[in-house]
This record gives C-alpha cells, sequence and structure tokens, in this order.
C-alpha cells in the first residue's frame, strides 16, 4: 500500500501537459487583455501601417 502511495505522488506523467495548458491559458488572456485595452489603438496603428504600405508598394496610385 505504501508503494502505490509512494508511486502515485511521485508519477509526473502528464505533468508537462497540464504546463503547457497553464501557459496556452496565461498567453491567451494576455492577449484577449491587451486586445481589450488597446484594441481601439490596434485598429488605427493597422490602418496607419497599411497605408505605409500601400505608399511603399505603389498600390491605390
Amino acid at each position: 500500500m505504501k508503494n502505490k502511495l509512494y508511486q502515485l505522488l511521485t508519477d509526473t506523467n502528464g505533468a508537462t501537459s497540464i504546463e503547457y495548458g497553464l501557459v496556452l491559458a496565461g498567453v491567451s488572456l494576455s492577449v484577449i487583455a491587451f486586445a481589450f485595452v488597446f484594441g481601439d489603438n490596434l485598429d488605427v496603428m493597422m490602418e496607419t501601417f497599411s497605408g505605409y504600405l500601400d505608399g511603399a508598394l505603389g498600390i491605390g496610385t
């Protein structure tokens, strides 16, 4: 019985998957928070960047 309990407590199978899941959840929450806080600014930034690319590539002229 002690041996089985020891094996259960020291078993690390699946720990890496759980850690990756926690990291993914943290990154996802960070991206969502960033988009929520800076969403309007991102839209303006992307439109500006698109305009720069259009000018540099000669599109729309």
